[in-house]
């Protein structure tokens, strides 16, 4: 089946065998997703088509492959060829919604035209700007279902208005709150607050409900949108309370309802040509609205396994989409998958989450059911992870959320080889649109860095655990992200700091950081060198420079021992290197001797004192491709 870019290409020097001249024809392909039967499309829609739309090529139909909703999962696509262009789209909606069977209420209607066809205007990149627009935040939970949860309507103020636009050059969609009036601005309590959507944030699909009095552009959403706080004079990156809303992170989808006795339907399809032009389908969709008051309860699972209680929070964190189909009858099923599937539920769940969190709406029952048939025997992840390797929990703290991720492998460090990776936790803070944190504005993410600030002081808790701030190393540091632990059994994060090595010194906090962070670098155990093995040297330098700058020694006879630890031949002539409290590299050294462990440290490499007496390796020397 065609898309609709391959469809423009594919038509673009088609003929029609009408003796009509070619201009005064267009072949176009209407697309129907999410049906029931193919019958409700031939009886009640291409056999009542007004005469200037013909069909011209066999029907393709699709079942149970692209877009499925439960037993709604026929996909039935037809060519037709057409004579008066301009009025298509209105009578095919027209013939479809007067005609559609209520059986094929979730049907999508998408009509696929060459690019041509639509208005040079649509085609570049100018500016639409619609005031006096309704807007609610939620989520969909069919094709054609969406429950709001954030009404984002201005108060009987006259001077305060809701604003969408779209800036096609830089390919966003902005939704403003906002006033008219400068004078109004007369204190930093009144402001108003810009939630910025990237097309790439988007799913590919805006869904259109159109009825004579308004139009509604359905947006889905990969992550949530950036939000802007404007004051007086200044504007900062908000966290999602500042809305007005504190969920507003768990908010997957946005309805945009135009009144079109106020806006211009011709600018609104305009912008939808514009959207197709980026590379969105359009589809058409009789939308079912329902608005809930509160936030759907989220389950929390009645168990003393923490895996699984954090694993059903990575599902829970996708947002609304999921917790609002967690009906009591859901709710009582998963409380039964708990005990009769106890030792493969955390894995399913880490399975859903990824499932769900690709899609803009699914039936819960149905993707767990199927994802359960996937998991057909019991799952232990840890066989899979290599040793130098540990399964890590992970969470990601955005302006707008907490959001929980599936475990997956990193390398191993001295604290989580010493402590296991049980009790440690690894927080990556970014955007919302899940890079990293940046802005060249001067205190513009003040905001956000005391929401962070509030986490590193206080913590947080998953389930029955309280998790707090550890360290990290400086490579974690510049990818803003970092380790908390859980304390227990009279371990907490206090003692590991004070046991990793003697810190006592470094009163600057950014040195404390960097020294302590030697003990979170990403490295592989080798061998422990005993103390009369070790021998600390002076730097060979001058007035000016020092030419060992981290630079030690290695004996061939304990290179050997390392690289056979490792599975490495021939063995490397130097190796990166993390020994107690040091750093640098050491390089093989005859001199030391071919019988004997030797190792020698600068006194440039060692940073802290440490007990630690393994020889950590973090890289090693290798031959290079020759690209000559």
């Amino acid at each position: 089946m065609a898309t609709a870019a391959e469809y423009s290409e594919e038509t673009s020097q088609s003929k029609p065998d009408s003796p009509v001249h070619e201009e005064e024809y267009e072949h176009v392909r209407i697309r129907f997703q999410y049906l029931k039967s193919t019958r409700s499309v031939k009886d009640c829609f291409v056999g009542r088509l007004p005469k200037y739309i013909n069909p011209c090529k066999d029907e393709d139909i699709l079942k149970g492959e692209g877009n499925s909703y439960s037993i709604y999962n026929v996909t039935y696509d037809q060519e037709f060829i057409i004579s008066r262009p301009l009025s298509l789209e209105k009578d095919v909606c027209n013939e479809w919604f007067s005609n559609r069977p209520p059986s094929e209420d979730m049907a999508w209607m998408e009509i696929i035209r060459k690019k041509r066809s639509y208005p040079k205007s649509a085609k570049y990149g100018m500016k639409f700007s619609f005031r006096g627009v309704r807007i609610v935040g939620g989520s969909m939970t069919s094709p054609n279902t969406f429950v709001g949860h954030w009404k984002l309507l201005a108060t009987n103020d006259r001077y305060e208005h809701m604003e969408v636009s779209v800036q096609a050059e830089s390919l966003k969609v902005n939704i403003e709150k906002h006033f008219d009036i400068d004078d109004l601005f007369d204190t930093n309590d009144v402001f108003h607050f810009k939630l910025e959507v990237a097309f790439e944030s988007l799913h590919d699909t805006i869904i259109v409900h159109k009825t004579s009095t308004c139009l509604v552009m359905v947006l889905n959403l990969k992550s949530s949108p950036k939000i802007y706080k404007q004051t007086p004079g200044r504007t900062v990156t908000a966290i999602g309370i500042q809305t007005g809303f504190e969920n507003v992170g768990c908010v997957n989808t946005y309805c945009i309802e135009f009144d079109l006795c106020r806006h211009e339907l011709t600018e609104i399809e305009l912008l939808l040509a514009r959207f197709i032009f980026c590379g969105f389908h359009v589809a058409y969709a009789n939308l079912k609205t329902t608005f809930v008051n509160s936030a759907c309860p989220a389950i929390a699972l009645a168990t003393d396994d923490f895996e699984v209680a954090y694993a059903w929070q990575c599902v829970q964190s996708i947002g609304y989409k999921v917790t609002d189909q967690l009906s009591p009858e859901i709710k009582r099923y998963i409380e039964q998958l708990c005990r009769e599937k106890a030792s493969q539920i955390a894995q399913i769940f880490y399975n859903l989450a990824v499932r769900l969190i690709e899609k803009p709406f699914f039936f819960f029952r149905e993707e767990l059911d199927l994802i359960i048939q996937r998991t057909t025997k019991t799952v232990n992840a840890k066989k899979d992870v290599p040793s130098h390797c540990s399964l890590a929990a992970r969470v990601m703290l955005t302006p707008t959320k907490l959001i929980y991720l599936p475990k997956e492998p990193v390398f191993q460090n001295r604290i989580l080889r010493q402590y296991g990776e049980d009790y440690f936790i690894k927080v990556l803070i970014r955007d919302d649109d899940f890079e990293k944190l940046s802005n060249v504005q001067s205190r513009a993410l003040d905001n956000i860095l005391d929401r962070m600030k509030e986490i590193f002081k206080e913590g947080f808790n998953i389930h029955d655990r309280h998790y707090e701030f550890l360290g990290c190393s400086n490579c974690q540091l510049r990818e803003h992200s970092f380790w908390f632990f859980h304390p227990h059994d009279d371990i907490n994060a206090q003692g590991i700091r004070k046991s990793s090595g003697d810190l006592s010194s470094e009163m600057c906090i950014a040195s404390y950081i960097s020294r302590f962070g030697l003990c979170f670098s990403s490295t592989q155990r080798t061998v422990d060198v005993d103390k009369d093995c070790v021998e600390y040297i002076k730097d060979v330098t001058n007035d000016k420079y020092c030419f060992t700058d981290g630079i030690g020694c290695i004996s061939p006879h304990l290179a050997k021992r390392v690289a056979k630890e490792l599975h490495i031949y021939p063995v490397p002539s130097a190796f990166q290197i993390r020994f107690g409290g040091c750093k640098g590299v050491v390089a093989q050294n005859p001199a030391l001797g071919n019988e004997k462990d030797a190792l020698c440290i600068r006194s440039s490499m060692k940073k802290f004192e440490s007990d630690s007496r393994n020889l950590e390796i973090l890289e090693v020397t290798r031959p290079e491709g020759d690209f000559t």
